[in-house]
């Protein structure tokens, strides 16, 4: 197929009228692209799940593990929706929801499981070897339509490795520090960032962080750079004559600082609140948004590679290979089976 696939796809370009743009057919996700892959797109629908808040605000996309209903998908998605209503799962072509409920999540892997009550077993087999070369043909489960793909393809576009973990913030621009005073001042506080709510100030000093004293910007952002986005941390900050204890929530630096972005990333687009600090990610060049997180990625073969987990900028996009999958699965079983018990009993 990947003989065939390849032939059929220089075929068609070479015979493309020459024109500005690629013909629409001929794109990633255009009509005779995707029905080269028919037989793994049958397979990406078998597992691949839109999820949905209330009456149909599409968060992000799941793919499901199991016989048993258990979806993964990826939890920043779900944390920053601001979203009410109930959490709810539609299958590719469905007629009706399917009831979910987030049963556990690991701030490792950014990785959400919500129990469900769909009862199909997917038709992926789980790929045996992280070690993908560069140029592999891949293709992406989305939320497709009866007039979109229910898949895009693409290539590998690096060998596996980790992402150093960059994310969480408390807000505050810093101000000069002083030598021979203690603590790091605070030159200005961002608006609605977590220091803000918190109650912190313009020209406050903080002189600790989780009881840990602070007293230069790289002592501050090592001590932030220990916790993930969604904890809570104790500061205490000078302010005046006054010390003061805050309780801070820590952001994601993509929501605190989007007024700040880097020209690439705001050429980028949306990019995942959570892009930084994976154990390891299987890169690739296929174009999804933020929302579309959380999907299969598959091999040739129909066999799952992994859980795509982050869209990194407008051409590189993470997915989370499916060994540190299945090892999170394995370590969250107790989790998952005892949320989901209590699931049952509440229905």
């Amino acid at each position: 197929m990947k003989k065939f696939l390849i032939l059929f796809l220089a075929l068609g370009a070479l015979n493309a009228p020459a024109a500005s743009s690629l013909p629409s057919a001929l794109r990633t996700d255009g009509k005779t692209v995707v029905a080269a892959f028919g037989d793994v797109e049958k397979i990406a629908r078998s597992c691949t799940v839109q999820i949905i808040y209330g009456t149909g605000y599409k968060v992000a996309i799941g793919t499901l593990v199991n016989d048993e209903g258990l979806v993964v998908t990826k939890h920043s998605e779900l944390d920053t929706a601001k979203a009410g209503g109930t959490l709810r799962i539609s299958m590719p072509g469905a007629k009706r929801y399917n009831r979910g409920k987030l049963v556990a999540y690991d701030s490792a892997t950014d990785l959400a499981f919500i129990a469900t009550d769909l009862t199909r077993k997917p038709d992926y087999t789980w790929a045996e070897t992280d070690k993908i070369a560069p140029a592999t043909w891949v293709v992406a489960g989305v939320a497709g339509s009866d007039t979109r793909p229910y898949v895009r393809a693409g290539i590998t576009s690096a060998t596996a490795r980790a992402i150093p973990k960059t994310g969480a913030v408390i807000g505050i621009l810093m101000g000069t520090e002083v030598s021979e005073k203690k603590g790091v001042p605070v030159r200005e506080v961002t608006p609605k960032g977590p220091s803000e709510k918190a109650g912190m100030k313009n020209g406050d000093v903080i002189l600790s962080i989780e009881g840990e004293a602070v007293n230069s910007t790289e002592e501050l952002k090592k001590a932030v750079g220990k916790h993930d986005a969604g904890e809570t941390i104790t500061v205490v900050v000078q302010r005046k004559q006054e010390q003061k204890t805050l309780k801070i929530t820590l952001g994601y630096r993509e929501l605190v600082f989007a007024s700040m972005k880097s020209r690439n990333d705001k050429l980028s687009g949306k990019v995942s609140v959570r892009r930084t600090g994976f154990e390891k990610v299987i890169q690739h060049e296929v174009t999804l948004a933020p929302s579309e997180m959380g999907g299969p990625l598959l091999d040739l073969k129909g066999r799952l590679l992994g859980i795509n987990i982050a869209r990194r900028n407008r051409v590189e996009f993470f997915a989370l290979p499916a060994s540190l999958v299945q090892k999170v699965i394995k370590a969250k079983a107790a989790e998952i089976a005892k949320a989901s018990a209590s699931k049952d009993k509440a229905e």
